[in-house]
């Protein structure tokens, strides 16, 4: 499965920032009661055991998109709201980046889990039942979904359907007899109860659940109350992706000699040439001020980078730009630079 994700920046200015469910953090989170009950003002997710991450990065020549980014999340076991959720089998989270930035691009992968309460949003004017949960598993008598209202920054419900028998039928949460034992996740209360099944569908790149609220029937004109919270994201960040790039043209500084293949970086220059040398199979495929390199590229002693031809031009010390050979291959992923951090967010098993 690809995901298409827009890369962010390390700081989400006027943005809601992509952060998931808070895990261990106090001495009552020890306790099972007291992650489920009333003390948790946040839903409780943490990993248990495995859904280590991993990914392999390879030298690649400048391209015109941004290629997949493979990353393997390993089986293992969670707490998504408080319950327990199995992955059995490691899976592959493939990204497929979108709105690249020369610099450091963040991707968060992040665990969902599968709600036996799903919210439906219209689509076409048209609000079609679900016949699956998140994870692809066929909807079971029982599960309820919710008509909602789709907000910049959450769902608000009007209308809640069950099935029954094959059938779905409108149904008041208000008069739903409660669940014996009572359900899990945050305070117990209706909406959070989840499937412990979770695989490759219940993973995303910075995109977290969608905090939930009932809606309140009152018309526009009167006063209304604020709407009830249904239920608040319980995604479990399993790990973020700081994918950095050079998105050529890039200025690069150096001392240049007319009739010569010697151009001499300054040293700010030279670390960054340095590591996109590294990160690329062969240098031939950069031009420097319109001069192809040659394919011994460049010496990290001297800092000298060679030309394939002698320079004609101005000799000096100036700014030139950094461009691709084949035009519109402007993307080059830092070997170097980019990391994958798993989140430390582990929890008493």
């Amino acid at each position: 499965m690809a995901i298409t994700a827009t890369a962010i920046s390390q700081i989400n200015t006027g943005l809601k920032p992509y952060l998931g469910a808070p895990g261990f953090r106090f001495i009552k989170d020890l306790y099972p009661t007291s992650r489920e009950g009333g003390l948790n003002y946040y839903p409780y997710s943490a990993v248990k055991n495995g859904l280590t991450p991993s990914w392999t990065l390879a030298a690649a020549a400048p391209v015109s998109t941004p290629a997949n980014i493979t990353v393997a999340v390993a089986a293992g076991q969670a707490l998504l709201d408080s319950q327990v959720a199995n992955l059995t089998t490691g899976v592959n989270v493939v990204i497929t980046p979108q709105g690249i930035n020369n610099g450091d691009n963040y991707f968060r992968i992040f665990l969902n889990p599968t709600r036996i309460v799903q919210p439906v949003v219209a689509s076409g004017g048209t609000f079609t039942p679900p016949t699956t949960r998140l994870n692809g598993n066929a909807v079971q008598n029982g599960d309820i979904y919710a008509q909602a209202v789709d907000y910049p920054d959450h769902l608000e419900a009007f209308a809640f359907y069950q099935l029954s028998a094959g059938t779905w039928s409108v149904v008041d949460p208000a008069f739903i007899p409660p669940t014996v034992p009572a359900q899990r996740g945050r305070n117990r209360v209706f909406g959070n109860n989840t499937d412990p099944v979770v695989n490759v569908n219940n993973f995303t790149v910075n995109q977290i659940e969608v905090p939930i609220y009932i809606a309140t029937q009152f018309p526009v004109y009167g006063y209304k109350p604020a709407p009830a919270n249904l239920r608040n994201p319980a995604s479990l960040e399993i790990a973020t992706l700081d994918a950095y790039y050079y998105v050529l043209p890039l200025n690069i500084s150096g001392t240049f000699t007319n009739g010569s293949t010697s151009v001499t970086l300054d040293l700010a220059s030279q670390a960054t040439f340095a590591d996109i040398v590294n990160s690329i199979p062969a240098t031939t495929a950069l031009a420097l001020d319109g001069a192809a390199l040659a394919a011994s590229g460049y010496n990290a002693t001297t800092g000298v980078v060679t030309l394939a031809a002698n320079y004609s031009g101005t000799s000096g010390d100036k700014q030139v730009l950094l461009t691709p050979v084949t035009s519109g291959n402007d993307y080059i992923m830092s070997v170097g630079l980019s990391q994958l951090y798993p989140t430390e967010n582990l929890t008493n098993p």
